[in-house]
């Protein structure tokens, strides 16, 4: 609610996410106790941070600050010359003033939080450093660890990165700019309905640790859970596709059987579940026939040619398909573009944690002579730093 409270003070709106995930929180009242939350970039005042292709997208909260802040009196990070307001000259000193300020870092962030997108934001001097990372969760461990992967290859390898200028003209970030925020199937009521299923699930697990440090006994648990809210939630497309995904993480071949024919069904009916029948078919190895042109289609235009405008949804399931797709055809350079495009969409799912081992062991070789060319330039031997880490 900090961060919240803070966006309203600008008339900047939350992201429409929250109207789901507001129903997790405890509702804001005595019972909660007071914290200290640091709010805001350097110095308390807000920091406006864009990715390439986000600058017509979020020019709405800029101009909001402009309105209520005035150009001097707030951070950003962008390309400065998208928006008429700004010249050059005020971009060139919030970048020799703030450069390092531009930065956050791996203990400014609670246990569990830092997300794909985050790690991109995250001071070098963290991303060396072991020790601060091995105390984060495995999830946040891989995401950081590729990062620094895919900083280090930008050093030697910029055969495997594409410009900003080529970024901005990619289609996939021009459909961003675009983009609306949820498919147009989805809604309020189904939102609020899979909040309080995953609410009950959670409750109940926590209630099963209490009697039970059994990790296979928690397990089971969690993959009986899926296969018995798929009867329970077949009329919520939104549930299904949660679901799904899961299901396929925990390889739960009970709840796979039932789920794979509704999948297929609704992907007759939503762009966003053909993808996902498409992204799950070929991650399991048996793609259906009748979704085989979108695997192969690299074009998200051509492939549905009667969509006037994508939801970012789409677009992240259309990005992680192309990420395996050129993972497994050990195409690095789409590989690297897609899976930084996924960071910048940002849409959790539980798939891409699967999709980040198979990407980081494509990208591992080239890291690794990057990484020994680095240390013998810089005259040190990779046995020698291995020891002293």
């Amino acid at each position: 609610y900090a961060g919240h409270d803070y966006a309203l003070d600008y008339e900047i709106n939350p992201h429409p996410d929250f109207s789901f995930t507001k129903y997790i929180l405890e509702e804001d009242d005595d019972a909660i106790p007071l914290i200290d939350i640091k709010i805001g970039g350097p110095n308390g005042i807000p920091h406006l941070i864009l990715q390439p292709g986000q600058s017509a997208k979020y020019k709405h909260v800029y101009d909001k600050l402009m309105k209520n802040l005035g150009k001097d009196n707030f951070y950003y990070t962008m390309d400065a010359n998208v928006f008429e307001e700004v010249n050059s000259s005020d971009n060139d000193t919030n970048d020799d003033d703030d450069e390092e300020e531009d930065f956050e870092f791996i203990d400014d962030f609670p246990m569990g939080l830092i997300t794909m997108y985050d790690a991109i934001n995250i001071h070098l001097d963290d991303l060396l450093d072991s020790k601060k990372i091995e105390k984060r969760l495995p999830n946040e461990i891989l995401n950081l660890e590729i990062e620094l992967e895919i900083r280090t290859l930008r050093i030697k390898r910029q055969d495997l990165f594409y410009s900003e200028e080529e970024l901005e003209t990619r289609l996939e970030y021009v459909l961003y700019e675009e983009s609306e925020e949820y498919s147009s199937w989805m809604n309020d009521k189904l939102g609020k309905e899979c909040t309080e299923m995953m609410e009950r699930d959670v409750k109940n697990y926590r209630d099963l640790e209490r009697l039970t440090d059994s990790e296979e006994v928690l397990m089971q648990f969690d993959i009986d859970r899926v296969s018995e809210n798929v009867y329970k939630y077949q009329h919520n497309p939104f549930i299904m596709s949660l679901l799904y995904e899961k299901a396929l993480m925990q390889n739960n071949e009970d709840a796979l059987m039932k789920l794979k024919p509704i999948i297929k069904k609704l992907a007759f009916q939503y762009v966003s579940f053909k993808l996902l029948f498409a992204l799950g078919g070929y991650y399991l190895n048996e793609p259906d026939a009748s979704i085989k042109y979108i695997i192969e289609g690299t074009d998200l235009q051509k492939i549905f040619p009667s969509v006037d405008v994508f939801s970012e949804t789409e677009l992240n399931l259309f990005a992680m398909l192309r990420l395996l797709v050129n993972v497994r055809n050990g195409n690095t350079k789409e590989a690297i573009y897609y899976y930084q495009f996924i960071a910048l969409v940002i849409q959790e799912n539980p798939i891409i944690s699967a999709l980040q081992l198979e990407f980081e062991f494509l990208i591992s070789n080239d890291f690794k002579k990057v990484y020994s060319d680095i240390l013998k330039e810089g005259g040190y031997d990779e046995d020698e730093e291995d020891e002293s880490e």
